[in-house]
């Protein structure tokens, strides 16, 4: 799939994460779900019916920078690159924006 269009979104389990994710598989991308709740996040991925064979689950809490550093090594070693990120997670854009 490293040919493919491949895009992470962190909060995809529910919400706005949730949203873009599914509208990126609509859009023809290869779509990792991440979050904290892998079992939400398949469940998001199930609902988009048969485009979500374009979709993996990765679960990942963002607020752990050794846990990202390791999601994104997986993605890394599974599809070589990631083409976008959307991040959804107000408190990263707050501790971000206070540095």
């Amino acid at each position: 799939m490293s040919s493919k269009k491949i895009a992470l979104v962190t909060g995809a389990g529910s919400g706005i994460g949730k949203g873009c994710a599914t509208a990126l598989l609509n859009g023809g991308w290869h779509v990792v779900f991440a979050g904290r709740r892998a079992n939400v996040l398949q469940a998001a991925i199930d609902e988009a019916g048969d485009i979500g064979e374009h979709a993996v689950a990765m679960p990942c809490d963002v607020s752990s920078e050794v846990a990202v550093a390791e999601l994104f090594a997986a993605i890394g070693a599974r599809f070589r690159r990631c083409r976008a990120v959307c991040i959804n997670w107000r408190a990263f854009w707050q501790a971000r924006l206070a540095v």
